[in-house]
């Protein structure tokens, strides 16, 4: 077998086990459908914003911009469409296009939902 040869299905066998990798993770574009924050004071309606998240099995990155600016969470659960992050102050629940975000602090709770697809954005 000569070197061109051997270069040839080289690259050829990296991009078939490299496939698998990309189709694990998935880009949703999403926009809030609710948002607030309660304290004892009383509650504050926050705007309305559109933003994405890249989900992998290991974790769930947001885009730059808005509330979730470069926010990332490593994934408790993880079953493509589904999946759920959980620590201390937080818990994410996503589950075929409805995604939930609640927080609870000593001071405050926020709660935000939204509708996502993984649609390309125009």
């Amino acid at each position: 077998m000569d070197k061109h040869t051997k270069t040839v299905l080289t690259v050829t066998a990296l991009c078939v086990f490299a496939m698998p990798l990309g189709a694990e993770e998935k880009v949703w574009n999403c926009e809030m459908t609710g948002a607030a924050r309660t304290n004892l004071d009383g509650t504050e309606r926050f705007e309305l914003e559109k933003f994405k998240m890249k989900v992998t099995p290991g974790k769930v990155a947001f885009g730059t911009g808005g509330y979730f600016d470069g926010y990332e969470k490593p994934l408790r659960q993880w079953f493509s469409d589904y999946w759920r992050v959980e620590d201390k102050w937080t818990v994410i629940g996503f589950d075929g296009g409805y995604f939930n975000y609640g927080s609870s602090g000593s001071e405050d709770t926020i709660s935000i939902s939204a509708r996502c697809d993984d649609f390309l954005a125009t």
